[in-house]
């Protein structure tokens, strides 16, 4: 079985990212600037994939 994982993440409105991805092989080799990429990454046999969402909770987003 084959994976493919891409991913974006952008500032919107706010001057600081907030949001982030990870992305790892079944090796646990980080493969996120991969991801990044126009292409994407093939993940065969599977992997990790993790977000975050930055959502500004506190004043002015920070914590």
């Amino acid at each position: 079985m084959k994976f493919h994982a891409a991913a974006r993440a952008i500032p919107g409105s706010k001057n600081t990212q907030e949001d982030a991805f990870r992305v790892f092989d079944v090796k646990g080799e980080d493969a996120s600037g991969i991801a990044a990429s126009d292409a994407g990454v093939a993940l065969s046999g599977g992997g990790l994939v993790m977000v975050a969402d930055g959502i500004g909770g506190y004043v002015g987003g920070d914590v």
